[in-house]
Formats: structure tokens, C-alpha cells, sequence
């Protein structure tokens, strides 16, 4: 299964259920979302 790829096809209220049913991966999942927020801010933002 493609965590990364499915989370972020997931509505927010899907990413949370997803979450609480793996609160081994929390962590993980809020470093990809940070590391794919800073990598669309540097896209649309170049410095």
C-alpha cells in the first residue's frame, strides 16, 4: 500500500480517520505533509 499517495488523495476528515488507525505512523505522516507543504511554498515561491 502507497501510505504516502493515499494520504494525500484522502480528504482531511479520511487523513485523520487514518491516523487514529495507525498512531505508529502520526509521525510520519506529519513530516510528509510538512516536507510536501515546504516543497510547494519553494515551487510557487521561488526564492
Amino acid at each position: 500500500m502507497n501510505g504516502p499517495l493515499l494520504v494525500s488523495l484522502l480528504p482531511p476528515e479520511r487523513l485523520w480517520e487514518a491516523a487514529g488507525a495507525a498512531p505508529d505512523q502520526v509521525s510520519y505522516v506529519v513530516a510528509f505533509l510538512l516536507l510536501a507543504g515546504i516543497l510547494l511554498s519553494l515551487w510557487t515561491h521561488p526564492p
